[in-house]
């Protein structure tokens, strides 16, 4: 849940070192939502689903972050060279800068 009153749509959950542990789905609800679901749970049972629509394109998005002091990325990085052709023709890897 967010500690904050804001957009969720906006914010990109990262890794703090400890994403490994984490062995259960994980989303990033509202601070509203997530207020809502807690004052139920004081009054009465909740169950919550969750649906994930994906919209269908031609091709996918693709962004790769990786941290260069990291040896192991860029050993990574060269093995994703061989996946790059095969999925290349569908999807579009974006870039920052």
């Amino acid at each position: 849940m967010d500690n904050r009153s804001e957009n969720p749509d906006r914010i990109v959950m990262i890794d703090d070192g400890r994403g490994g542990q984490v062995k259960i789905p994980t989303v990033l609800i509202s601070l509203e939502d997530g207020q809502h679901i807690l004052d139920s749970i004081r009054s009465d049972s909740v169950i919550v689903s969750v649906l994930f629509s994906v919209e269908k394109r031609q091709k996918a998005d693709l962004q790769i972050w990786v941290d260069i002091t990291e040896h192991q990325n860029f050993i990574f990085l060269r093995k994703l060279n061989s996946f790059y052709n095969k999925i290349k023709k569908h999807s579009t890897f974006k870039t920052t800068q």
